[in-house]
């Protein structure tokens, strides 16, 4: 089949400079084996006819479009002058498109004067194109002998919907079909070696099928067959249809598709700070006391050791007069009952604990510093 998974695959391909991607597309890609009908690609190009078919498009203005809903849109073929007879196409539409109506209430759908000599067949609705989300009619052709003509060979109406969009395109695909009992056909009357490739070649080389022949937005024609200058340039989303395309009818704006890309930079700094602090306090306090009592006199000697540092204490008590001395690192301070302390070396200061002790109670001394 026409468009089959691979179409879809091929229609994510960027439309940038189609004309020049179809020529080298074209170059290696061949057709599926129902489109070449048993030959090979190669025998296909080979063909000395090389038709080719065309849906013709048109761009216009979102007033036109609502001023006159209804568009004539034509099939045309080229390069078969009275070479065939049978003919079978498959067209698939937007579904946003409504097929109109002919006067007797049949589908918009007639022969054209490539037909004339050859007979039409009538018109069929597919409802199958709904696989492809689109909509879909069927057309054909017989003869007694290979008449059909270059030029129209189908001309059908389709009616745009009421809120079009400045920039809207709506497709129209020859869209190949085949069975098990029934397949679309372009060839001779005797379907001899030269129908059979010129069918082949029309397939895969004649109709656009997004893999051996693409949708060219530079170069859809009009319904004369001319091609529609500045397609893009007046409506940009032409250039993002379906390879497999054949014909549209698209609206004037929707502005112009662009792609911008912002890439920020973040930088993280992870600063690391140590603080090492580190307190050793070693304290040892050794006291001891010796007392003495002779007569009328007594002593108490408290001798105390503490960081290292020796205060040695003594107090005397003799006919009711008590005095005490004490010696220390770095002077001697006594002080007689009543009295107060006076330092013994300048820039050092003694706290005196001047608390009376009984008997074996030792007077604790501590070193205070400027």
């Amino acid at each position: 089949m026409k468009k089959n998974s691979l179409k879809r695959v091929f229609s994510a391909l960027a439309l940038t400079a189609v004309a020049a991607s179809s020529a080298t597309m074209c170059a290696f890609a061949e057709g599926t084996s129902d489109e070449l009908n048993g030959l090979t690609q190669a025998e296909a190009d080979a063909s000395e006819l090389k038709p080719k078919i065309t849906i013709s498009s048109e761009v216009i203005t979102v007033d036109e479009a609502k001023a006159n809903p209804t568009r004539t849109v034509t099939m045309s073929v080229t390069g078969a002058e009275l070479k065939y007879a049978s003919t079978g196409f498959h067209v698939y539409y937007s579904k946003r498109l409504e097929l109109a109506k002919n006067r007797i209430g049949d589908m918009a759908v007639k022969p054209g004067a490539a037909l004339e000599f050859i007979s039409p067949g009538e018109p069929k609705e597919d409802p199958t194109a709904e696989e492809q989300d689109m909509k879909g009619f069927f057309v054909a052709s017989a003869g007694a002998s290979s008449k059909g003509t270059d030029g129209v060979m189908w001309e059908f109406q389709f009616i745009i919907p009421d809120d079009v969009q400045e920039g809207e395109v709506f497709p129209i695909d020859i869209y190949y079909k085949s069975t098990e009992n029934a397949k679309d056909l372009f060839t001779n009357k005797p379907n001899n070696l030269e129908g059979q490739t010129m069918q082949a070649y029309v397939f895969t080389r004649g109709i656009n099928n997004g893999r051996t022949s693409s949708f060219d937005p530079a170069a859809i024609v009009d319904i004369d067959g001319n091609v529609i200058e500045k397609a893009v340039d007046n409506c940009p989303a032409i250039a993002n249809v379906d390879p497999g395309t054949d014909g549209v009818i698209a609206i004037v704006g929707g502005g112009t598709t662009s792609t911008s890309t912002s890439t920020t930079t973040s930088t993280t700094t992870t600063s690391t700070s140590t603080s090492t602090s580190t307190s050793t306090s070693t304290s040892t306090s050794t006291s001891t006391s010796t007392s003495t009592s002779t007569g009328d006199t007594s002593s108490t000697t408290s001798t105390t050791t503490s960081s290292g540092s020796t205060t040695t204490t003594t107090t005397t008590t003799k006919g009711g007069t008590t005095t005490t001395t004490t010696k220390a690192a770095g002077g001697t301070t006594t002080a007689a009952a009543g009295g107060s302390p006076t330092t013994g070396v300048a820039g050092v200061g003694v706290a005196v604990a001047g608390l009376a002790v009984a008997l074996g109670t030792a007077f604790v001394l501590r070193k205070k510093e400027d």
